[in-house]
């Protein structure tokens, strides 16, 4: 939507485009194309002059036609069309309109609801978001978006508030769309004292999608390769606070934290490693390694002796004979499985 602000026509093709890629539903591609159209329509507005019916009114105008897919005979389309087709009894086309429908009736209940100052929650819950079956669908979620966000349009810390408490919904699709079109309205001056993670980044961000909607981007403003230690897959644990590195494709930054952390595979530790760069991102890299002073704890002869006499007492004799050949086939038996065979045999009535 801001790559394209205005167009509403590019905002639905480019949305239906990068939606396929991951969803195949009519109801989660469709309510991504909404998700844009609705930030196409409030990011105009200054937050005094909002006024929320005449919003969802103009939303819900014309829906149908509003959102026909102008661009499905596209041929990259066509094909994705075609695969669809072959795995569903209906018709992608078929359940598309039946979503518009659906969608259309979700817009009107959400303008009765605020018209009729109807509690959030059983809003939220007759949009579906506390079905299982729904609750995560791209339609209930982004129309909850938008009727939180309109009817919080005054209050913005609330409609997020009451997003993020929605429990037993969808809670972090709700509140991001919640706060996408909060933001759009109103800007990042309503974040209390800007506790965003990365903000500079993100502001960085929205400034080249404008100018990209502007025709005035500078392509040629990419980070370039450079001879620092890679952090996209580091192959050794040889990093160090401070240490410049690089990330690609995002450029170079800087180690600002190491941690070590056990893992449930014995003789493993997973390295978590976070860096700062230098457009202003922040990211965590996870890398599994091997623990080189890990040693795996062998039973002992007589350990075994006893294991096997407590399982002469226990197991019939086609299980023991079993266990006999198991143990005997073992070079090293590790205390672990010692310790979990010893468990079944005396859990075992």
């Amino acid at each position: 939507a801001l790559a394209n602000l205005g167009n509403s026509e590019k905002i639905k093709e480019e949305i239906f485009c990068n939606s396929i890629i991951t969803h195949g539903h009519p109801r989660a591609i469709l309510g991504a194309m909404l998700y844009g159209y609705a930030v196409n329509q409030i990011i105009v507005f200054r937050p005094e002059d909002f006024n929320w019916e005449n919003y969802i009114t103009q939303i819900g105008l014309d829906f149908p036609k509003k959102f026909e897919l102008s661009f499905i005979n596209k041929m990259e389309i066509r094909e994705w069309l075609k695969e669809w087709n072959k795995s569903s009894n209906k018709t992608f086309e078929s359940v598309y309109v039946e979503t518009i429908t659906e969608t259309q009736n979700q817009l009107r209940f959400v303008y009765q609801s605020i018209k009729q100052n109807i509690p959030v929650q059983e809003t939220l819950r007759k949009l579906g978001c506390f079905d299982p079956v729904t609750k995560g669908s791209g339609i209930s979620t982004v129309v909850a978006g938008i009727y939180l966000a309109t009817k919080f349009h005054d209050k913005p810390i609330e409609a997020v508030i009451q997003s993020v408490n929605a429990l037993g919904s969808d809670t972090d699709s709700i509140a991001a769309f919640t706060g996408g079109l909060i933001g759009a309205l109103h800007g990042h001056n309503i974040i209390p004292e800007k506790s965003v993670q990365d903000i500079e980044y993100l502001d960085k961000v929205a400034e080249r999608l404008l100018a990209i909607s502007e025709d005035r981007l500078d392509e040629n403003s990419f980070p370039t390769s450079t001879n620092l230690k890679l952090l996209n897959s580091p192959k050794k644990d040889d990093f160090n606070l401070d240490e410049q590195i690089e990330f690609i494709p995002l450029g170079k930054g800087k180690i600002t934290s190491i941690d070590r952390q056990p893992t449930l595979t014995k003789g493993k530790y997973n390295l978590l490693l976070e860096a700062l760069l230098d457009n202003g991102q922040s990211i965590l890299v996870s890398k599994l390694f091997d623990d080189q002073n890990y040693t795996t704890k062998i039973v002992e002869p007589n350990e075994i002796e006893t294991l096997l006499q407590l399982a002469s007492e226990r197991l019939k004799p086609k299980t023991l004979e079993k266990l006999k050949e198991f143990i005997g086939n073992q070079k090293k038996l590790p205390k672990g499985q010692l310790e979990i065979i010893i468990a079944l045999i005396k859990n075992e009535e």
